[in-house]
């Protein structure tokens, strides 16, 4: 259950940091976004 409300954040955090960096042009949110996509990634092999 904690695994699954901890991809639940990071899918969330990844659209929020990517949405971010779209809107100012800062790349340092666009890859935060990304980072935080591949961790959502390999915490969902985990889960399943």
């Amino acid at each position: 259950m904690k695994l699954s409300v901890a991809l639940i954040v990071l899918s969330l955090a990844s659209v929020c940091l990517g949405e971010a960096g779209l809107r100012t042009g800062d790349l340092a949110y666009i890859q935060a976004g990304t980072l935080a996509l591949v961790l959502a990634f390999f915490l969902m092999l985990a889960i399943i």
